[in-house]
């Protein structure tokens, strides 16, 4: 089924104009938009699911619009029909019947595959409206995939993008000297060329200039009457010739100071905002080199309309600079007769030197408003990168590795205890013995009757009856020696007796712990009860920390090794403690056990090691999740996340 599916995809015809599909309609619904569409767009209608998926079998469906027919829970399953057989057509999705709950599609929402959804139906005008607007995305989208596919259009991109990078540069400057540098350096390397100009153009005085940084600055001043630069600058059009000192209106100090004017040459107007010639840009190539290409002029033209802007601050700031100082000497002229040379320099010195700021309010507002910024911008940044964290807390006991419980099977009193803690004992050896008086008795007194009975049996081999009755006290042994053995307890392995729990003399019922055996293998692992409602959210591998009773604020740090599959009951999970550790539980409702592998068998607080044993009770408290503070503060920030905190 999957080949056959490939195969269908892979034919699919691709149809030359975005198509609209309405599904679920009513058929007066279907004609009334059908006379809206006219010829606008290609328009089909079917009733049905099955018809639905039939024409994406066919061909691509720009624009799917699903009606009140096919509506909630429906048009829900159709669209990941869709989206799971047709993965690689992204059509825009319209929904006018969606249903109470928009949150079922909600994925799709944030997949950017639903271009509107109304809750109730629509239809007429503002139906028509919507699958103008979808169709007329549809076509753009398209439009924007055929550009991207012609491959000649990648490298053009990328140099205008280094063009209007390289234009912005120069928005931040204001010095003359730096911005031709810039300029010609630019030039230089996004056309190639040996050599490269800015020419300020001055309308007023009919002047090009320019200006070198160096090690001194220097000015260079032409007239823009000669030359291919002044013609550029008189006529706003753009010129390239190869080579230069052939064309007519070549002048080499004003189009190439520094060749000789036989390789190609380019120029372009740079304009203001009425259009008027601010500037002009030229490039020259060595002989001999190629001559420049229409990318090339077009680099040129791009270069000089975006640095527009920042030239024309500069050809104003000139501007104003001239007439201040013509008005200087103007002014120097007529006040000479009566004001001494030196007092006018003076008066004009202060003229320009900007006053002071006036300072109206006292000293503590600077430092009070300081202050407050700094304030304002901590919480900004605590608000942005500060987390809430929710934890759980339970309790925990540490479980030794390899220990074994020894309990009782019989009621009984016991004799003696045969060991004691920390003795090493091999399997099979014996531990406690309880009183059995009466079971010895019957043992020795069915060993008697055996005896006499196989005596018996012997004088007379015909005898049955001696036979029955061997058979019979044979079986009666056999029970007394196991109700003998039952009243002596052994080592069911070997191992080093850890805990003795019983004593000589004192009485015992079936299932009490008289003794515990350890056989020292593995790590200890620690036991964590937390509550029952947390189990969705507990996982392995999430952070734990432990603080054992008696070590207060000294904590184990740890990761959650295993899980319970089940949430238990007070009195089940007490069970599962144990006798010996289920008092010490405060357990009061449903819960959940975890487990942790402890890192040895020891643990270090204030630089003193100590062991672990069984049984020792603590705090744990588990990390579940977070969340940044700004969401935990304003819910609705969750949405730009899709709702998710992090585990």
């Amino acid at each position: 089924m999957a080949t056959e599916r490939e195969a269908l995809r892979l034919v699919r015809p691709v149809l030359t104009e975005p198509g609209v599909l309405l599904a679920g309609f009513a058929e007066a619904e279907v004609e009334a938009q059908r006379r809206r569409a006219g010829s606008a767009f290609s328009f089909e209608a079917v009733a049905t699911e099955a018809e639905v998926l039939s024409r994406f079998e066919r061909g691509e469906v720009a624009v799917l619009c699903l009606g009140p027919k096919i509506a909630g829970l429906r048009a829900r399953h159709l669209l990941e029909q869709i989206g799971q057989r047709f993965p690689d057509a992204r059509p825009l999705h319209l929904l006018t019947a969606g249903g109470p709950d928009p949150s079922l599609f909600q994925e799709l929402i944030d997949e950017d595959r639903i271009f509107f959804l109304s809750l109730a139906p629509l239809g007429g005008d503002d139906l028509a409206a919507l699958l103008e607007s979808a169709i007329a995305k549809a076509r753009a989208r398209r439009a924007a995939a055929e550009r991207d596919k012609s491959s000649d259009q990648a490298p053009r991109a990328a140099l205008s993008r280094r063009v209007l990078e390289a234009a912005g540069r120069l928005a931040g400057t204001r010095d003359a000297a730096v911005i031709s540098e810039l300029v010609r350096a630019d030039l230089a390397e996004f056309l190639s060329a040996a050599r490269a100009h800015l020419l300020l153009y001055d309308p007023e005085t009919e002047v090009l200039w320019e200006k070198r940084s160096g090690l001194a600055v220097e000015e260079r001043r032409e007239s823009a009457a000669v030359g291919l630069v002044s013609f550029v600058a008189r006529t706003g059009r753009a010129v390239a010739v190869s080579p230069l000192a052939d064309d007519p209106r070549f002048e080499r100090e004003a189009d190439d100071p520094e060749g000789d004017g036989r390789g190609p040459f380019c120029a372009a107007p740079v304009r203001g905002e009425e259009g008027a010639t601010i500037a002009v840009l030229s490039a020259a190539r060595e002989a001999g080199a190629d001559p420049f290409s229409a990318e090339d002029r077009a680099a040129l033209d791009l270069y000089a309309e975006r640095a527009a802007p920042a030239l024309a601050q500069i050809t104003l700031e000139s501007r104003l600079a001239e007439k201040a100082k013509l008005e200087e000497r103007e002014l120097r002229d007529r006040a000479l007769d009566v004001f001494r040379e030196e007092a006018l320099d003076h008066h004009l010195a202060a003229a320009r030197k900007e006053g002071e700021v006036l300072r109206i309010s006292p000293a503590w507002v600077d430092w009070a408003s300081w202050l407050l910024f700094g304030l304002a911008g901590a919480s900004l940044l605590f608000l942005a990168l500060g987390r809430i964290h929710e934890r759980a807390t339970g309790v925990a006991v540490v479980r030794l590795a390899g220990r074994t419980e020894i309990t009782a099977d019989v009621n009984g009193t016991v004799a003696a205890v045969e060991v004691s803690p920390g003795q090493r004992v091999a399997a099979g050896a014996p531990l406690v013995r309880f009183h059995g008086l009466s079971e010895n008795a019957d043992l020795s007194r069915l060993t008697q009757e055996f005896e006499q009975e196989l005596a018996a049996r012997l004088r007379d081999p015909s005898d049955r009856a001696a036979e029955a009755a061997l058979i019979a006290l044979r079986g009666e042994i056999e029970l007394a020696q196991a109700r003998v053995a039952e009243r002596e307890v052994r080592a069911p392995r070997a191992g080093i007796v850890s805990d003795v729990r019983v004593r000589s003399g004192q009485s015992v019922v079936p299932g009490q712990v008289i003794l515990a055996l350890s056989t020292g293998s593995g790590p200890p692992r620690i036991a964590i009860l937390l509550p029952g409602r947390i189990r969705p959210q507990l996982v392995p591998g999430l952070p734990l920390r432990v603080e054992l009773d008696g070590f207060r604020y000294s904590y184990l740090r740890l990761k959650i090794e295993s899980v319970g599959d089940e949430v238990l009951g007070p009195d089940e999970a007490k069970r599962l403690l144990g006798p010996d550790l289920a008092g010490g539980a405060p357990i009061t409702g449903p819960i959940v056990f975890a487990w942790a592998r402890l890192p040895g068998p020891r643990f270090v607080v204030d630089g003193q090691s100590y062991a672990f044993y069984d049984g020792l009770w603590g705090n744990a408290e588990v990390s579940l999740r977070s969340e940044p503070l700004a969401t935990a503060l304003m819910p609705g920030l969750r949405a730009l996340t899709g709702g998710r905190r992090d585990g």
